[in-house]
């Protein structure tokens, strides 16, 4: 899991599942953002075996200090529920006009 993970929601998903860089580069992007997981969520699953490294990568840096949220963080926050032992859901509601 990571502080935060880029989305991208497109408008023909055979050209996103593309083996070729040509075909998805004539993708038509709707959306291009990122999600932001809570901090508590983040040490939580950082606390399971095999994340030793990311614990202290996420000791160095914050929403405030990522520049991917340097518009701010409220509006790209995921929900998450569940636990590091059976996996997490992230939900995150994001406008798309057409």
């Amino acid at each position: 899991m990571a502080h935060h993970q880029h989305t991208t929601l497109s408008d023909d998903l055979d050209k996103m599942l593309a083996s070729t860089a040509s075909r998805r580069q004539s993708l038509r992007s709707l959306f291009a953002g990122a999600a932001a997981f809570p901090l508590a969520t983040l040490t939580e699953a950082y606390a399971s075996s095999g994340y030793g490294t990311s614990v202290s990568k996420l000791a160095r840096i914050s929403y405030a200090t990522d520049n991917v949220f340097s518009d701010g963080v409220a509006l790209q926050m995921a929900s998450v529920t569940g636990n590091a032992t059976q996996g997490y859901v992230a939900t995150l509601t994001v406008g798309v006009s057409l």
